[in-house]
């Protein structure tokens, strides 16, 4: 997991994702239009970079239908895992 330089927030659940970790297991830091998924809610977001600061803001699903398929399959198994973590925690906090 690499540390970001910028902080950039969820936009749906507002939780700072200050780090990254590549699908591949490279050490790959994303960049502007790179997709991810929050570590925290799987809100399926899009980087931006603005004048070399990277936000995030979500994808239609038009805009996820647009990606490559094998991306779209690595993005449902991320979301299919970060659902059942968040779901047990919602249901167990402590």
């Amino acid at each position: 997991m690499k540390e970001l330089k910028s902080n950039p927030l969820c936009p749906s659940c507002h939780r700072l994702l200050n780090a990254a970790t590549a699908v591949d297991g490279s050490q790959v830091m994303p960049k502007g239009e790179d997709v991810t998924i929050c570590a925290y809610c799987a809100s399926v977001l899009q980087y931006i970079d603005r004048d070399g600061v990277l936000t995030l803001r979500w994808i239609t699903k038009e805009q996820f239908a647009e990606l490559p398929e094998k991306t779209r399959q690595e993005l449902d198994k991320a979301y299919a895992v970060i659902s059942v973590a968040t779901d047990a925690t919602r249901q167990n906090p402590n």
